[in-house]
């Protein structure tokens, strides 16, 4: 992940909060998946991508609130046989989000701790191969997440929990067996990240 800062780089005073963050991810903690009618190995795979433009806002009480505008692509699937990967779903999507986060600045002596709540509406434009299941695919979800960011000196630190719920329908195709008029997914995660600030 990188985050560019140019209203500070520029020394623009009134677009210091803005920034420009650019976020590739791949899963390497790859899960085995166990169903009835697997032959052979299957596992989970999952990356993301998202480039989003930041602004945020810091209020006297040192609670700063911060929105994004974001068009993220995330990707989850199995990986495995072919035949048995046919048997799972398959969540690609693309969209465009709007995020809204609230923090709390807490100094202390080596440097800051901020507790932070996001909240993120998405605007899902592809569903991905689990889309084609249905004649008519509605996809529509949000991401809220909760967590610790933490700064020492030029250290950066955050841990994170988030919640990713999608519901994706109306209508499955005749051909499509088993039958369905909607369907959902939810991916739960937890992340941590150190970086270094310059």
């Amino acid at each position: 992940m990188i985050e560019l800062w140019p209203g500070s780089m520029a020394g623009i005073r009134f677009l210091r909060g803005l920034s420009l963050l650019v976020r590739y991810q791949y899963g390497l903690n790859k899960q085995k998946v166990t169903a009835a009618g697997l032959m052979n190995d299957t596992n989970t795979f999952w990356q993301s991508t998202e480039v989003s433009l930041r602004h945020r806002w810091t209020s006297r009480s040192g609670s700063p609130p911060s929105s994004a505008a974001a068009t993220p692509a995330n990707q989850y699937q199995f990986e495995g046989f072919p035949t048995d990967v046919r048997e799972g779903p398959r969540r690609g999507l693309q969209g465009v989000s709007a995020r809204r986060a609230i923090s709390l600045l807490l100094p202390f002596e080596k440097g800051l701790v901020e507790p932070f709540l996001t909240f993120e509406n998405r605007v899902i434009q592809s569903g991905g191969l689990l889309a084609t299941k249905f004649d008519e695919a509605r996809p529509s979800g949000f991401r809220a997440s909760a967590g610790v960011a933490a700064r020492f000196g030029k250290i950066t630190a955050r841990v994170e929990g988030r919640g990713d719920p999608v519901q994706l329908g109306a209508r499955c195709r005749p051909d499509v067996d088993p039958q369905a008029s909607s369907a959902s997914d939810a991916i739960r995660a937890i992340g941590f990240s150190v970086g270094y600030e310059y």
